[in-house]
């Protein structure tokens, strides 16, 4: 997990999930594994 992550309840990630910096996870969304989630994205739930 990388920089400036905001995890919001619930929201879940699988194993070897690789997060980059300034990512925004919203409530119930949830990352399968070996998932690579770039800089500045935003996943909504």
């Amino acid at each position: 997990v990388g920089n400036n992550v905001i995890m919001a309840n619930n929201a879940t990630l699988a194993g070897h999930v690789h997060v980059g910096d300034f990512v925004l996870l919203g409530g119930l969304s949830a990352v399968h594994q070996w998932i690579r989630i770039g800089d500045h994205a935003v996943i909504g739930g």
